[in-house]
């Protein structure tokens, strides 16, 4: 069993995960960016899954642009971006995104010896940079960029 991961290793599952998802959702292409940063935002979706380990805890986070859910909403649920969503829809897809995401990244840990279970999913509005260090990820689908990010419950590398 591994005592620890490197970050490259965990943001190349968080990239898997998020692609996956998202491409199955919604068809739209997801790449990697690492030259457009995600400016904190009040209105971005921030959704939160915990991941509960034997002897640890950590999350994963998920950062989506308004104008993403909104677009993505519209086209898994029908509709037009300009219907309008209620926020408890908008907060309901962002925490299922997330969950099914974290659901991926906690499978890979477990297949390399770090069982971890799910915790529910938390959802509210406004992302602001992280204060303690963590593994991160950016990636860009249809224009907007998507951030994920990973408070480990395993050793560092």
């Amino acid at each position: 069993m591994n005592t620890s991961l490197p970050a490259s290793e965990l943001t190349r599952w968080m990239g898997t995960a998020l692609t996956e998802v998202v491409e199955t959702l919604l068809g739209g292409s997801v790449t990697n960016s690492t030259q457009v940063p995600i400016p904190p935002t009040p209105t971005a979706l921030v959704a939160e899954i915990a991941l509960i380990g034997a002897t640890s805890q950590g999350a994963v986070r998920l950062i989506l642009p308004d104008a993403f859910v909104r677009s993505a909403a519209a086209a898994l649920l029908g509709g037009s971006e300009a219907d309008p969503r209620s926020e408890a829809q908008l907060k309901d897809f962002g925490g299922e995104v997330a969950n099914m995401v974290a659901g991926r990244l906690a499978s890979e840990l477990r297949r390399v010896g770090f069982p971890c279970t799910l915790g529910t999913p938390s959802v509210s509005r406004g992302w602001v940079a992280p204060s303690e260090t963590i593994v991160t990820g950016e990636w860009l689908c249809q224009g907007f960029p998507l951030r994920l990010e990973f408070s480990s419950p395993l050793p560092p590398a």
